[in-house]
């Protein structure tokens, strides 16, 4: 098959196409493409063997999906043409890129099913932050982090709180995207925009938690550098997985967004802020809630624990799922 503008090429991987500058700017958008292959983690507690399922979904999410990016990427890039995306941004400017690109080299028909699947995917992202996301809620509520009413739970033990926090937040940012009037600013409709700003901010947080996670992870290594082997190559994975995110930000934030898409660097900033006083507060006033946070995970009994005998957990915590009353 010919395929695309020119044809299949592999100059589309050749890295003089381009310059370090304009990749470390993908990076932002790689990462948020990326967000949400740990979310199996937070099922851990609610899965059979843990140990062994949770690092295969992980690892195979990654692997997958990194596998499809790189073809849906290659299928975008010649399909548009290289010209294109040069000149005028093609791809960008489309409002449904892979069905503008169905329409002109398949058919109408091709076009609605994608844009159909479009939709569906959106939908299993949102199923699938809302069950991360609310069983978040109630391990904070637990581990006495948040307010003892974040524990709360349906007659199917699903974390009730949590769902609602998250529904109301999302009732709000669709209010928000079809408000604004950020659009203009950047020829596009108004809801696009909002998209793009609320998934700037999804990532500079990201980003921000990636950075610590490596650094967990750096002192995790060095610390078990005495009874485990493999130092030599999991220093510089370690090392790698933290240089990603600040090569991210350094290719999203140098030069300084311009608006509208600063504001989602300030709504980022306010966010750690909040956070940040968040944690203090608890430090000071809870500090036994933040030392024994997540230490009842080891004593469930999916998950055996690695050292003899257990770990103090939180005065409120529970197992999860809860126990439903009268149910033996």
């Amino acid at each position: 098959a010919k395929g695309g503008v020119g044809g299949n090429t592999l100059a589309v991987f050749d890295p003089s196409q381009t310059s370090w500058s304009i990749v470390f700017k993908g990076l932002l958008f790689a990462v948020l493409l990326f967000v949400g292959f740990e979310a199996a983690a937070s099922v851990a507690e609610e899965t059979k063997n843990p140990r062994r399922s949770i690092p295969i979904a992980v690892i195979a999410t990654v692997v997958l999906t990194g596998v499809f990016f790189l073809l849906t990427a290659y299928a975008g890039t010649i399909g548009f043409g290289q010209a294109a995306l040069g000149t005028n941004n093609a791809w960008a400017q489309a409002p449904s890129a892979f069905g503008t690109l169905a329409q002109h080299y398949v058919g109408g028909w091709l076009s609605v099913w994608i844009d159909l699947t479009v939709i569906l995917d959106a939908v299993s992202v949102a199923i699938a932050f809302m069950v991360t996301g609310s069983r978040m809620f109630y391990a904070l509520g637990r581990d006495g982090l948040l307010p003892k009413a974040a524990m709360s739970t349906t007659r199917h033990n699903t974390p009730l709180a949590g769902i609602v926090v998250i529904i109301v937040w999302s009732i709000i940012m669709l209010i928000w995207g079809a408000t604004n009037t950020y659009g203009a600013a950047i020829h596009t409709s108004n809801a696009f925009a909002a998209f793009l700003i609320a998934g700037n901010v999804g990532s500079y947080l990201v980003l921000l938690i990636y950075c610590f996670l490596s650094l967990a992870g750096f002192g995790l290594v060095w610390r078990s550098r005495h009874t485990e082997g493999g130092l030599a190559w999991k220093i510089p994975v370690v090392l790698l997985g933290l240089l990603v995110p600040v090569l991210g930000y350094k290719g999203s934030l140098d030069p300084f967004p311009a608006y509208p898409f600063n504001v989602g660097v300030y709504i980022a900033a306010a966010m750690i802020v909040l956070s940040a006083v968040w944690w203090l507060v608890l430090r000071v006033t809870r500090p036994d809630r933040i030392k024994t946070a997540a230490r009842h995970a080891l004593q469930v009994a999916a998950t055996p624990p690695e050292t003899a005998g257990p770990l103090p957990a939180s005065p409120d915590a529970v197992p999860y799922p809860p126990p439903v009353p009268g149910v033996s």
